[in-house]
């Protein structure tokens, strides 16, 4: 599986990376995050054999996520459920053979941290929806979280420290994801990794490796021994955050 936050979905199909991804990686499971798109654009015909669900914003040109599989998609759903509205279309959930997706792409609480309370709600409303899927189907989530669970998780931890993606309360809410089961896939097979997934895009940040680790997969603890690779692919360009790739084994190891 692959997941990415591609900052526009036209924009990765123009330049060309999306498929060289594709072509190159072959994902059976292809997550993306703020594809900015109200319906499907053209240009995706190297995706022929991948069933295509979307979950789009009501503001057009903003956020969004979406789901291609190789799988069959049994059945799709849109947002939290009942918990939280999703206007922004942030999470998207598809059950496949023996397996739940989601697609998540959670609340920026900004410099000011004036959407605090709003990304408060959705981690909240996030961890009632993984908890509650997972009681009947194991369940991998993709996606960008927005948030930098430790210090071992950004290139300047103590510059950074109290800021969005770093305060106390985020951290504390994916630290909630892991409670209710989930296991950070990344960080339970790589403990001293510092693969950044996300750079600013000012001072040559992605040259000079100062980037964040803000992008996930959050497994259920059932599928721990299937865990066989998690990275990031930090060669592919196109976007402000690279690509995340999840390898799960067929039967437990």
């Amino acid at each position: 599986m692959i997941s990415w936050n591609c900052n526009g979905l036209r924009s990765v199909i123009a330049k060309g990376v999306l498929e060289q991804l594709v072509v190159e990686e072959q994902p059976d499971v292809l997550l993306l995050q703020e594809t900015r798109v109200q319906v499907e654009p053209p240009g995706l015909g190297f995706l022929d054999g991948y069933e295509r669900t979307y979950n789009v914003a009501d503001r057009p040109g903003y956020s969004g996520t979406a789901v291609f599989s190789r799988l069959p998609i049994a059945a799709s759903r849109e947002g939290l459920g009942r918990t939280l509205r999703d206007p922004e279309g942030r999470v998207l959930t598809v059950d496949l053979p023996g397996l739940t997706v989601v697609s998540a792409y959670a609340t920026n609480a900004r410099r000011d941290l004036s959407r605090l309370p709003e990304r408060a709600a959705f981690d909240a409303a996030l961890t009632r929806h993984l908890r509650t899927r997972a009681r009947t189907r194991p369940v991998v989530l993709g996606g960008d979280l927005n948030v930098a669970p430790t210090a071992m998780d950004l290139a300047r931890p103590t510059s950074n420290k109290g800021r969005s993606g770093c305060t106390d309360a985020e951290r504390s809410a994916f630290q909630a994801h892991l409670d209710a089961g989930f296991v950070d896939a990344y960080r339970h097979l790589n403990p001293d990794g510092r693969d950044w997934t996300w750079w600013l895009n000012v001072s040559f940040a992605r040259e000079r490796d100062v980037g964040w680790r803000i992008d996930h997969w959050l497994v259920s603890r059932r599928l721990r021994s299937r865990l066989v690779a998690a990275r990031a692919l930090q060669h592919v360009r196109g976007s402000d955050h690279c690509p995340i790739l999840l390898e799960l084994a067929t039967t437990p190891s």
